[in-house]
C-alpha cells in the first residue's frame, strides 16, 4: 500500500508533466511520419502546424498556472488546462497520420501513410515520407486516393510505388525519380508497361506541356526501364495502354475502348509507330 501511495503522489505532482512529455513525443513522432515542407504546398503541414499550437498554447497555461498564487485563478486556470488538453487528444485522434506501408530500402525509410485534411475531414490523402538518416522528402499523391504497396528494387537502388487497386506504377524513388501517369498500365508476356511523366512547361496551377515515355519494368514492378517512344501532349486527360497479343505490341490510346472514336497515339513492338501529332521516336 506504501509503494502503490507513493506512486500515485509522484503521478499527481508530476501530472502535468507528464502531459508534457507525452504530447512531445507524439508531435516529434507526427514530424517523423509527415515532416513540414515550405518549398512547395504540403496538405500535411496544416494539421501539425495547429497541432503545435494548441501544444504551446497547453504550454502557456500550464506556466501561469504554476504561478499564479490565488487559488480562483488556478482553479480558472487548470480549467482551461484540461480544455485545452482535450481538445490537443482530439486533434492528435482526428488527424495524426497511420501508417500504410513502412519499407527500409536501399538504407532509406519509406512511410506512406493516410490522414484527414485539416478542415474537410470527409477527405484523405496519402502523404510519402522518405528519410535518408536526418535528410527527409516528404509528398502526397493527392485526395481519396486508394492503398500503396512499396516495392523495394534492390538491384537498382529504387523504391518502387504501386497503386494496388489497378496495379499501376506511380513513382520511383531512387537515384532517379520518375513520376508515372497513374492510370495506365499493361503487361505482354514476362513485362509490365508504364508511361513515365514529366511536365515541360508549368502553368500557374497545372502542366501546360506534358510528356509521356513507355517504359518496361519485370512482373515483379522491377528493372524498369524507359523504352525508345514518348508522346506531349496540352491536355491528355486519359490515356490508355494495351497489350495487342497478336501483333506482340503495345498500344497507347487516348480513351477506353467503349470510344469507338478513340484515337491511337503509338504502337511499340519490334517496329515502333507513331500515328498522331507529338509522337516521337526516340534516338537510342
Amino acid at each position: 500500500m506504501g509503494s502503490a501511495r507513493k506512486i500515485y503522489a509522484w503521478i499527481h505532482k508530476n501530472l502535468l508533466l507528464l502531459i508534457i512529455a507525452f504530447t512531445v513525443l507524439i508531435y516529434l513522432r507526427w514530424f517523423w511520419l509527415t515532416p513540414l515542407v515550405f518549398k512547395y504546398y504540403n496538405d500535411p503541414n496544416a494539421g501539425f502546424l495547429v497541432g503545435i499550437v494548441l501544444f504551446i498554447a497547453l504550454l502557456i497555461f500550464i506556466a501561469i498556472y504554476r504561478c499564479v498564487k490565488d487559488l480562483s485563478l488556478k482553479f480558472a486556470t487548470l480549467t482551461l488546462i484540461a480544455l485545452l488538453s482535450l481538445i490537443n487528444i482530439w486533434h492528435i485522434v482526428a488527424f495524426f497520420p497511420k501508417i500504410e506501408n513502412r519499407v527500409i530500402c536501399d538504407g532509406r525509410t519509406y512511410y506512406i501513410t493516410w490522414m484527414h485534411p485539416l478542415g474537410d475531414y470527409q477527405w484523405t490523402f496519402d502523404p510519402l515520407t522518405v528519410w535518408d538518416g536526418l535528410q527527409y522528402e516528404s509528398q502526397f499523391f493527392g485526395y481519396l486516393q486508394d492503398p500503396f504497396e512499396i516495392i523495394c528494387d534492390d538491384e537498382r537502388g529504387a523504391a518502387n510505388i504501386i497503386r494496388t487497386i489497378n496495379g499501376v506504377l506511380t513513382y520511383s524513388h531512387g537515384m532517379k525519380k520518375v513520376s508515372y501517369y497513374d492510370w495506365a498500365g499493361t503487361q505482354l508476356g514476362q513485362n509490365r508497361y508504364f508511361l513515365a511523366w514529366q511536365c515541360d512547361e508549368w502553368g500557374i496551377n497545372t502542366c501546360d506541356l506534358e510528356t509521356y515515355t513507355l517504359h518496361e519494368c519485370t512482373l515483379e514492378y522491377k528493372s524498369c526501364d524507359p523504352l525508345l517512344i514518348s508522346y506531349t501532349d496540352t491536355s491528355a486527360d486519359i490515356l490508355v495502354l494495351e497489350a495487342d497479343k497478336i501483333s506482340n505490341e503495345i498500344r497507347l490510346y487516348d480513351d477506353y475502348d467503349y470510344n469507338l472514336e478513340r484515337i491511337l497515339i503509338f504502337t511499340y513492338g519490334e517496329n515502333p509507330r507513331c500515328y498522331v501529332e507529338g509522337c516521337q521516336i526516340l534516338e537510342p
